[in-house]
């Protein structure tokens, strides 16, 4: 038997002595038997030193020495497994690919052979993934803005900005981004140009209402409205009082209406605002015995003070319902006036709600109304007038508002 090959890094022998590739090693027995070192090899010199050791199997790129070799048997390679690599031959263990950072996206993809190559995103794409599949992502702008959507196709980003640079769009279906600065987007804004949202709840928005304060207090609140006194606290009221608690200020309340107190006094007045049609209607209701409340539309007059140009009052009948008016303001039509309904009794309280302006064509009066007979004129030519749901100003002759009004209305 031959002496067996010893695998080392300097194919050292026993008894220790070291040589190097192209030495020449004796055997032990010292009969001469020599050959010479090449690469790692294995198996049995043979008695005539003819032939060499066998070199170990090469583990190439992909591989690793799963087992290694001995003066006897040969290395055995294995294949890397999933997302793992060897680079160079003969590597003992594979390696993980390496992840890509935060805003780094994958270049090229990994192999059995080579690693992944990372490279950094570039304006107006991220990556938000730490991993070696991710590659960088297209940021979108929907709205067309020049400002980036936070969360689009394949990405949602809760950073402040983009790591590439840029900006976050807070309202990315509107090009205007809150145009009206209430922190309400455009796209879903009703009122996307009036910061209060139609404050006053009429479904008109302010930057499009001639009256910007509430006419039926569906508003839940008494915005532009003033108020004076104790009868009109707490107000508006709804109508079915005992089914619901209360209303948030901003809640829409279809019913509400303002009712005052019967043992309070005071009133409540309403912006200024110009006429701009020929009809009034409202609802009043309710009125104590001694009729000191009343509904009044006064003109605002800077040189000789306020003047009323229509006063209403309640029947004060006890009857808690409440009945429409129409007042006829066309020739006042481009004045500038309010509304003051007040409440100056402790033994009634009045009711008020649902103004409305509108351009009259029949002058049409409400299908309930209160009439008295009476006289009016000098004692030497009286004459029957009548007054109209306790209005103080009689009315004498009937006429026609146009040519195609089938019903006259009341004139003074």
């Amino acid at each position: 038997m031959g002496t067996p090959c010893v695998s080392t890094s300097g194919y050292s022998l026993k008894g220790g002595y070291a040589h190097q590739a192209g030495d020449k090693i004796w055997a032990a027995n010292n009969n001469y038997n020599a050959f010479v070192i090449g690469k790692p090899a294995y198996g049995n010199v043979p008695g005539d030193n003819k032939k060499a050791c066998t070199p170990y199997s090469t583990c190439q790129s992909g591989a690793y020495i799963s087992t290694r070799g001995t003066t006897s048997t040969d290395r055995k390679c294995g294949q890397c497994g999933v997302n793992l690599y060897t680079h160079d031959i003969d590597e003992l263990e594979c390696v993980a690919w390496e992840p890509c950072e935060i805003d780094y996206g994958v270049a090229d993809y990994g192999s059995g052979m080579d690693d992944v190559e990372c490279s950094e995103c570039e304006k107006g794409y991220i990556s938000l993934s730490v991993d070696p599949f991710s590659r960088c992502t297209k940021l979108i702008d929907s709205d067309g803005d020049g400002l980036y959507d936070r969360n689009g196709p394949g990405y949602a980003d809760t950073r402040d900005a983009p790591g590439t640079g840029g900006e976050y769009d807070k309202c990315p279906f509107d090009p205007y981004n809150d145009w009206d600065g209430d922190g309400i987007c455009g796209d879903v804004d009703e009122c996307p140009k009036d910061p209060k949202n139609d404050k006053d709840k009429d479904g008109i928005c302010g930057d499009k209402d001639d009256v910007d304060w509430t006419l039926d207090f569906r508003s839940n609140s008494l915005v532009g409205w003033k108020k004076d006194g104790d009868a009109f606290v707490g107000q508006p009221t709804f109508v079915d009082e005992g089914a619901f608690e209360d209303y948030a200020g901003d809640t829409v309340c279809p019913g509400c209406y303002v009712h005052s107190k019967i043992e309070g006094e005071g009133e409540i007045t309403s912006k200024a605002f110009t006429l701009k049609r020929n009809t009034v209607e409202f609802f009043i209701g309710g009125g104590g015995p001694d009729h000191m409340e009343s509904v009044e539309v006064v003109l605002v007059d800077d040189k000789d003070g306020d003047k009323v140009l229509k006063k209403t009052m309640p029947a004060g009948t006890g009857d808690d319902s409440m009945f429409p008016v129409f007042l006829d303001v066309a020739e006042h039509k481009g004045k500038e006036v309010f509304f003051r309904v007040s409440d100056r009794s402790v033994k009634g309280g009045i009711k008020f709600d649902n103004i409305q302006f509108y351009n009259d064509q029949g002058g049409c009066l409400p299908e309930c109304l209160k009439i008295e007979a009476t006289t009016c004129g000098p004692e030497d030519n009286l004459q029957t007038c009548f007054k109209f749901e306790n209005d103080e100003t009689p009315y004498v002759r009937v006429k026609r508002t146009s040519a195609k009004s089938e019903i006259g209305r009341a004139h003074v």
